[in-house]
């Protein structure tokens, strides 16, 4: 089992809240656990903000008619009171107390909001009270110490707090305190209570705590169950939304000379501009094969666009040889760009497995390197890609063209790990199902295949597509074609929700 190395807390900006920081991540890198003040008053900045870091889930600590919860879209908001007090969170008082109070009498929300974290597990969660100082930071340390993060760290943690204050937010929260305690000794003991946040407090408790067998243990005392603490100390993230943009069989060359209408070069160029106009956010480039026709000095130039379309997009590049490649000599002449088959790419918690099925099937090496990769204790789920699907094609002509030694490659996906299998070579869009794993084909850059001319021939007409894959947490799939049309006349243009249908005219009475 993994567990949280000690990495110091990345101070972030949110516009509209302050004291926001990273204090935890995942093993790839990714946000965890972020702590902050309120989020009431987030700009649009904020929340882009929010968006960017992979916030899925808000635990909101305040009472119930404190300031004005907002409700953010694609993000849960979770509400977990800590005080219960008729009067709301207290304004006045001693911090000792205060911390004494929420140990002992509000061990079960502790435990709920701790729960709440370990329950996220496939983005950040974003804890916060009015000021993210107290509540947030008892919460975020009980967190961090079930995750086994060293207790040296949580207090340092919890002491930053008071750092990030400004001067301008203190002379605020003092002049409160002046109406709020005009007297003493009440007056300092709420200075120190609102605007302190010293390492010796975050070190008594961390004692106290050890003292009942540490965080865990005090928090399955309160209701944390273990499975929920396994959560907590799993650094890996769960299967997320994946998106893919998958383009395949660019045939660079084959316009020269019969086919002057094909362009796969020229269609790869255009896919960025698709992308950006559809505001595709992809999480990888997959490009499953026959990057040439037949002319072996073109593949500088498809890497090139590879490479340059995966950087304008900034995601990383997988890539598989087709029938019409030689991958060899592909890397020799791009000086090693491609990496050398079978070959694992991690992306945003999935491993990407690279097969060279070139010559028709996936030799009897790749299958012995594909069952230990989908054996390792470390493995993620896993995207197969090929250039030959498993699945053959609906049109006869192609029978005979699908992955000669499928039944060894769905023996070797047994294990249960393989989420989806992109593929190409057939030259036309198709979707199937191959031991239970989505197989999805995708169409040409470079042409075609003429559907209807029966089954003793293969013709081919202009035409240049790619697909869009998205793989969704629960498993569910979606899969777009985008065809890029020639530059033809367009038929109509109208703005978007509007209808294309005759208006209906409306007589009067």
């Amino acid at each position: 089992m993994q567990v949280a190395t000690s990495r110091p807390p990345e101070t972030i900006e949110l516009d509209g809240a302050f004291n926001a920081r990273i204090v935890a991540w995942y093993d790839d890198g990714h946000p965890r656990l972020i702590r902050s003040s309120a989020l009431d008053h987030l700009t649009q900045n904020g929340i882009h903000e929010l968006t960017r870091l992979g916030v899925t889930t808000i635990i909101d600590l305040r009472e119930p008619g404190e300031e004005s919860p907002r409700q953010f879209p694609g993000i849960r908001t979770v509400s977990v009171p800590l005080y219960h007090l008729s009067e709301g969170a207290p304004k006045t008082g001693e911090l000792a107390s205060i911390y004494r109070f929420m140990l002992v009498q509000r061990g079960n929300e502790l435990a709920e909001a701790v729960g709440t974290i370990a329950d996220n597990t496939n983005g950040a969660t974003l804890v916060h009270c009015s000021m993210g100082k107290d509540r947030t930071g008892l919460v975020v340390a009980l967190a961090l110490l079930c995750m086994g993060v060293p207790r040296n760290s949580v207090v340092d943690d919890y002491a930053t707090t008071e750092r990030s204050l400004s001067s301008s937010m203190r002379n605020d929260i003092l002049m409160q305190i002046a109406l709020d305690a005009p007297e003493e000794p009440l007056r300092s003991q709420t200075v120190s209570m609102r605007l302190t946040s010293p390492a010796s407090m975050m070190s008594a408790i961390c004692c106290g705590l050890e003292s009942v067998g540490g965080a865990s243990a005090y928090l399955c005392s309160h209701g944390l169950d273990d499975v929920k603490l396994g959560r907590l100390k799993n650094t890996a993230r769960k299967m997320r939304r994946l998106s893919i943009l998958h383009c395949s069989d660019i045939h660079a060359g084959a316009g020269e000379g019969a086919k002057p209408d094909v362009d796969g070069l020229e269609a790869l160029d255009r896919v960025a501009s698709y992308a950006h106009a559809l505001d595709l956010r992809p999480d990888v480039l997959v490009c499953t094969g026959d990057l040439i026709h037949k002319d072996a000095d073109l593949y500088p130039r498809v890497v090139e666009g590879l490479h340059g379309l995966a950087q304008s997009l900034d995601v990383p590049l997988v890539v598989v040889p087709g029938n019409h490649d030689d991958f060899d000599e592909a890397r020799h002449l791009t000086n090693g760009a491609l990496p050398s088959l079978p070959y694992r790419l991690r992306v945003a918690g999935y491993d990407f497995l690279m097969l060279d099925s070139s010559e028709g099937d996936v030799s009897e090496s790749q299958l012995v390197w594909l069952r230990r990769q989908l054996r390792n204790p470390d493995a993620q789920p896993a995207v197969l890609v090929l250039h030959h699907s498993p699945v053959p094609s609906i049109m006869p002509s192609l029978a005979k063209v699908a992955l000669h030694n499928g039944g060894k490659l769905g023996e070797a996906m047994d294990s249960g790990v393989v989420r989806l299998v992109l593929a190409g070579h057939y030259h036309h869009a198709m979707c199937g199902v191959f031991r239970g794993v989505p197989v999805c084909v995708a169409p040409s850059l470079a042409y075609e295949q003429e559907m209807s001319v029966g089954p003793e021939w293969v013709s081919c007409v202009p035409g240049a597509s790619f697909f869009v894959e998205e793989l969704y947490e629960d498993g569910e799939l979606r899969t777009t074609m985008v065809p890029m049309p020639p530059q033809e006349p367009v038929l109509f243009t109208v703005r978007a929700g509007s209808s294309t249908h005759r208006e209906r005219r409306v007589e009067s009475k």
